[in-house]
């Protein structure tokens, strides 16, 4: 990218992060403060996740799975979903 005649190396991403690859969204969920966001706004709860394992038994994998960093606490684990674009078919397919 150009910048008043100068090629500037700070807006330069890597083709894996640009956007509508999801990867940038997904390297920011493993954020603690993130992750604090997250999980205050849907359980009041600040402090208390980590992120876990995102492989199912099955072979799928969430974007990402936040998980209490007790194990006796009674908090469920949260699945986070990233997806960039949202139409018809996606919302049909299996």
């Amino acid at each position: 990218m150009r910048i008043g005649g100068e090629t500037s190396p700070i807006l330069h991403f890597a083709q894996s992060m640009r956007l509508g690859s999801d990867l940038m969204a997904k390297a920011t969920i493993n954020d603690p403060n993130v992750i604090n966001i997250i999980s205050t706004a849907l359980l009041n709860v600040k402090n208390d996740y980590t992120v876990g394992n995102s492989e199912w038994d099955n072979g799928t994998r969430s974007d990402s799975v936040l998980e209490p960093k007790s194990l006796a606490s009674d908090l469920p684990r949260i699945m986070i979903e990233i997806q960039h674009t949202i139409d018809k078919l996606f919302i049909k397919s299996d």
